[in-house]
């Protein structure tokens, strides 16, 4: 292991126990950098998708679906679920992470999304739909 990834390993654990959200979702994005064969880089990711910060939350399942990992279907359809106010973002970032792994539940939750109350939730469906159907990656 490197000593860049060994300190990123550190401050990340740090962070989960006494940091602020902004350092953890940056932490989190920085994880996805590492690749997917460093077992202790998952497991922070994981910790961190069950973070109480939404943002948090989003950042690590993004970067898990990065990473390749195996769970990322059943992560993003807790993110999916979850009951939260405030789940527009999450939902979309589902999504992605979902059509990132060609899970064959983005269809259903595609429909779902496009009929959501929520504008940019629906938008966002739209859009992807649209991407998925010509074949282009999100970005």
């Amino acid at each position: 292991m490197s000593p860049s990834l060994e300190l990123l390993l550190h401050l990340t654990q740090a962070s989960i126990e006494f940091g602020e959200p902004d350092a953890r979702s940056q932490l989190a994005a920085m994880l996805s950098l590492h690749g997917p064969d460093h077992p202790e880089s998952l497991r922070l990711l994981r910790t961190l998708v069950q973070d109480d910060n939404e943002y948090v939350r989003r950042m690590s399942l993004k970067a898990l679906a990065h990473l390749g990992a195996p769970d990322v279907e059943e992560l993003a359809l807790e993110a999916w679920n979850r009951s939260d106010p405030n789940q527009q973002y999450a939902r979309m970032m589902a999504l992605a992470c979902l059509q990132q792994i060609g899970s064959s539940k983005l269809e259903g939750l595609l429909t779902e999304a496009e009929g959501a109350e929520e504008q940019y939730l629906r938008q966002f469906a739209q859009r992807l739909r649209k991407k998925v159907h010509q074949g282009t990656p999100l970005n």
